[in-house]
């Protein structure tokens, strides 16, 4: 490729997505699987009062602010530049070009683009790239000479002397935001009239709102329970394996974007190794406090996941991610989801689920 290697992770986007949705309570890597607290936890946590809280789910309502402030947001998120087809391409203007690179007359990989946009002077294109861009006037085609840097990514490539023919196509202005129209609702939605448009909206503004109002009173008991429990001691095993699997974490990134763990950590996390260290720490017995907890609490009150739950939660889980069974998810990954998140940690937030109904039952009171 032409461009500077990105610093954009699709997969690892997708991966963080799907664990934080996943293991809500733990952080960690692929394919490790949770060990189940087995064990005696009255000798490492007390756990306080957990019903009784008297909480108040508010009645949601869709109110015209709401309705307004979601269709600007429609708006701006549908605007798009102007196009710029006269004058000079500057540093600093963001212009969209066409692009064919070669080495020795030979077309590479990665060397042609069409309507590809890009900031002059951002420095995302190899040095002398973008340099020879700037000056010249909007509509130009014309040829540039360039080098490939010595530590460029692709072996191919490296030092390498090449020609890119270009074509600016025009340089991009002021967003324009459209108007909310019958022709707008038309042509970026399923509906023919702004009527049922704003029917659909209200609803997903109110279901929206909803899941808000869950949460909240979700966090609301959660962190009476937690504040209501005091630990004892904390299991040496379970917090280093808390640790363990967050440097696997950062450390498959640190691995992804080339980089040693030390130089990922100051750039990315804004720590250092020592910082990072205490962090973990801190955070892996946070997680161990809340695990317990929830385990604890299951216990007291004879809650588990049964295996059609199990089976049911596991393809919602995969749903929401975007694919359309077990089999496209292992097809994508190349493993089994269950091996990909480990089915303890999946036990582990379908037991929270069904741990949190529970909670929001007994302590929640919800309008008539």
């Amino acid at each position: 490729m032409v461009q500077k290697k990105q610093r954009s992770v699709m997969k690892n986007r997708i991966i963080v997505g799907m664990l934080v949705a996943l293991l809500v309570l733990s952080m960690t890597g692929c394919g490790q699987e949770s060990k189940v607290y087995d064990y005696d936890l009255s000798k490492y946590v007390t756990v306080g009062e957990y019903t009784g809280f008297d909480v108040s789910y508010e009645e949601v309502t869709v109110t015209q602010d709401d309705v307004d402030a979601a269709i600007e947001g429609i708006l701006n998120a549908a605007a798009k530049p102007a196009k710029i087809t006269s004058g000079q391409a500057y540093n600093g203007d963001t212009v969209n070009i066409d692009f064919s690179g070669s080495v020795d007359g030979e077309l590479f990989d990665g060397g042609t683009a069409v309507g590809q946009s890009l900031v002059l002077g951002s420095g995302s294109m190899i040095p002398g790239f973008e340099d020879q861009i700037i000056g010249k006037n909007i509509g130009d085609s014309f040829t540039i000479d360039v080098t490939f840097p010595e530590d460029y990514h692709s072996e191919d490539l490296k030092g390498a002397e090449a020609v890119f023919d270009i074509t600016i196509n025009y340089k991009e202005g002021e967003l324009i935001v459209p108007e909310f129209t019958e022709n707008f609702v038309q042509n970026n939605s399923e509906h023919k009239t702004i009527d049922a448009y704003l029917a659909d909206l209200e609803t997903k503004i109110y279901e929206e709102k909803e899941k808000q109002e869950l949460a909240r009173v979700q966090n609301e008991v959660w962190t009476k329970v937690v504040e209501n429990s005091e630990v004892l001691s904390y299991p040496e095993e379970d917090v280093q394996r808390k640790v363990d699997q967050n440097y696997e974490y950062y450390e498959s990134y640190a691995s992804y974007y080339g980089m040693e763990m030390e130089e990922f950590l100051a750039s990315y996390v804004g720590m250092n190794e020592e910082e990072f260290a205490d962090y973990v720490n801190q955070q892996s017995e946070v997680v161990v406090k809340q695990e317990m907890i929830l385990y604890t609490i299951a216990r007291n009150e004879g809650i588990e996941v049964t295996e059609e739950e199990y089976d049911a939660g596991l393809l919602d889980m995969i749903t929401k991610e975007g694919f359309a069974s077990l089999e496209e998810f292992e097809e994508a990954y190349g493993e089994s989801f269950e091996s990909f998140a480990g089915k303890e940690n999946i036990m582990v937030t379908l037991l929270l689920e069904k741990v949190m109904d529970w909670l929001v039952e007994v302590n929640v009171t919800f309008p008539k």
